[in-house]
């Protein structure tokens, strides 16, 4: 069995260092799970974030 992730490398980087959440990307459709009910809720488990995506972000004036 398979699971696909259909997006572009962007999003997938926003959603690493956590500027976006799995969840939004799902629901705005940039970022479409192909595959069994099973594996596509098991998929944001496999998906760490990065290190630095917990920092605040400090605002660029």
């Amino acid at each position: 069995t398979d699971v696909k992730v259909v997006a572009n490398l962007p999003t997938l980087v926003h959603v690493w260092r956590g500027d976006l959440t799995w969840a939004r990307t799902l629901r705005d459709g940039t970022v479409r799970v192909e595959g069994s009910s099973d594996l596509r809720r098991a998929l944001p488990s496999w998906l760490k974030l990065s290190a630095f995506a917990s920092v605040p972000r400090v605002p660029v004036s």
